[in-house]
């Protein structure tokens, strides 16, 4: 069963699309426990974080794995996953490290940009926009009523009661 017949999804569980690049990172700690429901996740991530192309996209990354589960301050087996991760930026962030690996690795590479986490401007016309584009759809719904309402009428024209416009 090569890598080439499977389905998209299973290649990239296979780490043959989402290669683990830690370009960018300074320090990944992947903390979790293997009593945690969907800990495989972690686990997965823990081992793409260090197979070689990813020690070689960036050999000062430092990649923790601190299971709960053999050290001294144990958790419930309850506990969510998470992947503590500090940019090259200074941003050190949490997320869950659960769920699809691929999607994880996307969200981690989105977040090296620094403009990830800087604060949205809100601009200052945002309501007469919504007003305008709020007036704009009225006016098309109001069109297409009347649009509707004419060829009702078109229809109901031509003859006597019970007579219709197809017949010949």
């Amino acid at each position: 069963f090569s890598p080439g017949n499977t389905p998209c999804r299973e290649r990239a569980m296979a780490g043959v699309f989402a290669k683990f690049n830690l370009q960018g990172i300074k320090r990944l700690v992947i903390k979790t426990t293997h009593l945690a429901p969907k800990a495989g996740s972690s686990y997965d991530l823990w081992r793409r974080a260090t197979t070689k192309f990813a020690k070689d996209s960036n050999p000062d990354c430092k990649v923790e794995l601190v299971d709960f589960t053999e050290s001294p301050h144990n958790l419930p087996p309850t506990t969510t996953p998470v992947a503590e991760i500090t940019y090259e930026h200074g941003v050190t962030e949490e997320i869950e490290a659960m769920g699809f690996v691929p999607d994880l690795i996307r969200r981690i590479s989105d977040a090296k940009d620094p403009k990830f986490f800087a604060p949205v401007e809100e601009d200052e016309n945002w309501e007469k926009e919504m007003d305008e584009i709020y007036e704009i759809a009225i006016a098309r719904m109001k069109e297409k009523a009347a649009e509707k309402k004419r060829r009702r009428k078109q229809q109901a024209k031509p003859g006597k009661r019970g007579e219709s416009i197809f017949e010949i």
